[in-house]
């Protein structure tokens, strides 16, 4: 499941994975946080937390989705910060972050501090366009 990460500055929206995570749920949860920025007339800056509890093959059914959703809100994005400890979530980040259209960086879970501070210190683009369609 992922339910949002919460004790972030008001410019970052963050989700974490807990347990499993079926196929579309990235897509859904992407969903209100694409259509708030559009209101806000604001970038995302996404953490997402992919902890001890998340199962393997939870995680691997979502890469495509995520993928796909960071592709179709990709112009939204600022930026987007991976947080894992696991050594397989670390790699398949790096490879599949050269196909999608903002910055992408991994941290461990000791880093959380980092990964935000390193999305807060992004350089701000232009506002969101509302016209935008949301992730689906």
């Amino acid at each position: 499941m992922l339910q949002p990460l919460g004790d972030l500055p008001a410019t970052l929206d963050g989700l974490e994975a807990v347990g499993s995570v079926e196929r579309d749920e990235l897509s859904r949860a992407l969903a209100p946080i694409v259509e708030r920025a559009q209101r806000e007339r604001r970038r995302i800056r996404l953490v997402y937390v992919l902890g001890p509890s998340i199962e393997l093959g939870a995680v691997a059914a979502a890469w495509d989705d995520a993928r796909i959703a960071l592709r179709m809100a990709g112009g939204l994005f600022d930026g987007c910060a991976i947080v894992s400890d696991h050594a397989w979530v670390r790699e398949a980040t790096k490879l599949v972050a050269q196909d999608l259209p903002c910055p992408v960086r991994v941290f461990g879970m000791h880093e959380l501090a980092s990964a935000i501070a390193w999305l807060a210190s992004l350089p701000a683009r232009h506002a969101a366009a509302p016209s935008a369609g949301p992730a689906s």
